[in-house]
C-alpha cells in the first residue's frame, strides 16, 4: 500500500490533546499540532517562534521571591510593580523608575504573603486586600511619587446586630474620646482599630485601645443617640480579630470586598461612587452586604466583574 502524505496548510487548532490522537474524523484534527512549544499560532494559519524576553532590571533582593503586579492608569501610562519582601518598586517604559535611586515604598507584605494579595484599580488608586492585613490604598501622585496607606472606611461595615439581650454596651459620652463598657461581652486585643456601632441611627465609634476584657477607649465617628447600656450594638466586620477581606473588585460603581475569617461567605459593597463609605440602609444608594446561602461554608477567594459580579469560592 502506498504512503500518503497530507499537506497541512495551517495550525489554527493549536496543540491537540493526546486523548484525540487518531480522531481523523474531527475537522480540527487536520489543523492541529501534536506539540506546539515556544511558538504562537496565527489565527489565519501557521505558527511562528515565540520572541525572547526583555531584561529590565535585577530585583532588589535576588534571593527572595517577588511578584509582578500591573498598575494601568491608561494605555499611555502603564506601570509594573515589583512586589517584594516589604517593598514595592515601579517600572515604566521597559525600565525601572529612578530618581537618583530606584523609586520604592515600604509595605507590610512579606514574601510568604505576596501571592495572597488581590487588587482593584480606579484611575490613580489601587485597593489591595489580604486576609492577614487591613485593606491598603496604593496612590500614584506622579511617576516618582507613590504612597501606600490604610483605608479609613466610614459607616461600616458591621457584623450582624447583637441578638443577646443580656450583652450590652454603655458609652461614657455621645461625642469625642470616650470609654465603652461591655456587660456580657468580652473585648479582645484584636478589636483595637475596629468600628463599633452603638444604639440606633448608625451611631458608631472607632476603638483606639482595648483596656481590658470589658472596657475600651474609643473615638466617636458619628454621634451616638444613646449612652445608656443597650443591647442594640454591632461589632465592626473588619479587624484583626475577625480578619480582613480576601477579595476585592469594582462593580457597577461600587467597591466590593469579600471573605473574612469570621464571615468567609459574606460580600460587602460600598455606597455607589463613594468607595470608602459602607453606611448601611434600605435605600438603593446605601451600602449593601449579603452572605452566600450554601450547605457548605466555602470561603470566598475572588471576585470578578462582568455582566454580573462573579463570586469564586474554595468550592
Amino acid at each position: 500500500m502506498a504512503n500518503i502524505n497530507f499537506i497541512q496548510t495551517n495550525a489554527t487548532s493549536g496543540e491537540l490533546s493526546p486523548q484525540i490522537e487518531g480522531r481523523v474524523d474531527i475537522t480540527k484534527y487536520g489543523n492541529g499540532l501534536a506539540t506546539a512549544k515556544n511558538v504562537f499560532v496565527r489565527v489565519f494559519g501557521g505558527a511562528y517562534r515565540r520572541p525572547g524576553t526583555y531584561f529590565a532590571s535585577h530585583t532588589k533582593l535576588s534571593t527572595n521571591i517577588v511578584r509582578v503586579i500591573p498598575f494601568n492608569f491608561s494605555t499611555t501610562q502603564a506601570y509594573i510593580i515589583e512586589a517584594g519582601h516589604q517593598y514595592f518598586r515601579f517600572y515604566k517604559d521597559s525600565g525601572i523608575l529612578t530618581s537618583g535611586t530606584p523609586v520604592e515604598i515600604s509595605t507590610v507584605y512579606t514574601s510568604s504573603n505576596l501571592f495572597n494579595l488581590q487588587y482593584a484599580q480606579d484611575a490613580d488608586t489601587q485597593y489591595i486586600t489580604s486576609n492577614d492585613y487591613p485593606q491598603k490604598k496604593l496612590t500614584r501622585s506622579s511617576h516618582y511619587l507613590w504612597s501606600l496607606a490604610n483605608v479609613d472606611f466610614t459607616g461600616g461595615p458591621f457584623m450582624p446586630d447583637n441578638s443577646d439581650t443580656t450583652a450590652t454596651m454603655a458609652a461614657s459620652n455621645s461625642i469625642g474620646a470616650i470609654t465603652v463598657t461591655a456587660v456580657g461581652y468580652v473585648f479582645k486585643s484584636g478589636h483595637s482599630g475596629s468600628l463599633l456601632k452603638i444604639g440606633p441611627s448608625n451611631g458608631y465609634v472607632r476603638i483606639t485601645q482595648v483596656s481590658s476584657s470589658t472596657v475600651v477607649l474609643a473615638t466617636v465617628q458619628t454621634s451616638l443617640k444613646t449612652v445608656a447600656a443597650t443591647d442594640n450594638w454591632a461589632m465592626g466586620a473588619w479587624n484583626v480579630e475577625n480578619g480582613f477581606p480576601a477579595a476585592v473588585s469594582f462593580f457597577e460603581q461600587r467597591l466590593y470586598f469579600a471573605g473574612t475569617i469570621a464571615e468567609p461567605q459574606t460580600v460587602w459593597g460600598s455606597v455607589p461612587l463613594d468607595y470608602e463609605n459602607f453606611t448601611p440602609g434600605s435605600n438603593a444608594d446605601d451600602a449593601v452586604s449579603f452572605t452566600i446561602a450554601d450547605n457548605q461554608v466555602n470561603a470566598v477567594r475572588w471576585l470578578a466583574a462582568g455582566k454580573s459580579l462573579a463570586v469564586g469560592t474554595l468550592g
